[in-house]
């Protein structure tokens, strides 16, 4: 397996949060400065891939790292490799090249745009422009070939249950752990996004404080009657993401400069913000671990506001006060 070095160790800084509560500092300060090692793609000769598994067989390298978003127990691990090898038959079509950006968590919305599409974002372009990427056939869903369409990805979605040959599999890095970025590639997908909007007929809205819809999700906000008056105040339009075409996505965050919502997927969508935007991130109390959406505004230089969410349950419950209090501090009260 030969290893192209794309990027040096590089040191990630990040901006405090705008309403930073002195008490709160130990939430975030783990996450003020970061180091991270180099960026590079692989090439590996003779891959199989089953399902959404990666393997090297004749080198007896089943590829963990590359297939899984966490590190597999062993009993885990033998059973996937029992089955992929076992129960699946062996197919006649040999791929030539092929690019490798998926694991076992790269269909979920943050990981697909956040690690899956940076993976991409990163390669360089002669291998982007002549190699497509290689999708299990889990991936075959309407956004994300949307997105593919939209970016003019080129790929291929192979069937379940199939060996699938590819003589030569170019496999880029994670650009740094899940929930940490490499500010350049991230800078650099946001603008991929933004071009290929540029180039299209859009309608862009004129609304720009934007709330995002919780109700098709697992948490909704259990009292969003009790928040509605608040959002009406300061002319928030309500937001199901799920809803939207990417297009219209695009459309309508190029124009917001306050997106507003509980920790979930939908504030990956800041992604699509410009810088020196806004976010007010709604947390579970007392969480220094989920850090994701504060370090991914600061690399796009979008300023980052908290609160969190009551602590009285496992539901998100927001306090109606304090939402309004926080808001009316970025916006002021005029609307």
């Amino acid at each position: 397996m030969k290893k192209i070095l794309l990027y040096e160790k590089f040191r990630s800084e990040r901006t405090k949060p705008k309403n930073l509560i002195p008490d709160d500092n130990q939430l975030f300060e783990h996450e003020y400065e970061k180091n991270f090692g180099k960026i590079y793609y692989s090439v590996v000769k003779e891959a199989v891939i089953i399902n959404e598994f990666l393997y090297n067989l004749k080198k007896l390298n089943l590829m963990t790292r590359y297939s899984y978003f966490s590190k597999p127990t062993l009993l885990r691990l033998t059973r996937d490799f029992y089955r992929n090898i076992f129960k699946s038959k062996s197919s006649q079509n040999l791929i030539e090249e092929g690019i490798w950006i998926t694991d076992n968590k790269s269909s979920v919305y943050f990981h697909f745009l956040c690690d899956a599409l940076t993976r991409y974002t990163v390669l360089p372009e002669d291998i982007k422009s002549n190699i497509p990427v290689l999708l299990p056939i889990k991936y075959k869903n309407s956004w994300i070939v949307e997105i593919f369409e939209f970016l003019k990805i080129n790929y291929i979605i192979f069937e379940n249950n199939k060996k699938i040959r590819v003589k030569k599999l170019i496999i880029p890095s994670y650009t740094a752990p899940s929930g940490n970025f490499h500010r350049e590639t991230l800078i650099n997908l946001r603008e991929s996004f933004i071009k290929s909007l540029d180039t299209r007929e859009s309608m862009p809205t004129q609304s720009n404080k934007v709330w995002i819809d919780m109700s098709k999700h697992r948490r909704p906000v259990v009292n969003i009657n009790q928040i509605r008056p608040i959002l009406k105040k300061y002319n928030f339009i309500e937001v199901v993401f799920e809803d939207l075409s990417l297009t219209e996505k695009l459309d309508l965050l190029k124009n917001t400069n306050l997106l507003v919502g509980s920790h979930s997927s939908g504030l990956t969508n800041m992604l699509f913000m410009d810088k020196n935007s806004k976010i007010i991130d709604i947390r579970d109390p007392r969480d220094n671990v989920k850090n994701a959406f504060f370090s991914m505004a600061s690399e796009l230089e979008i300023e980052y506001y908290y609160m969190e969410r009551e602590n009285n349950s496992n539901q998100v419950n927001i306090d109606p006060d304090k939402l309004d209090s926080l808001i009316a501090s970025i916006v002021g009260n005029s609307n």
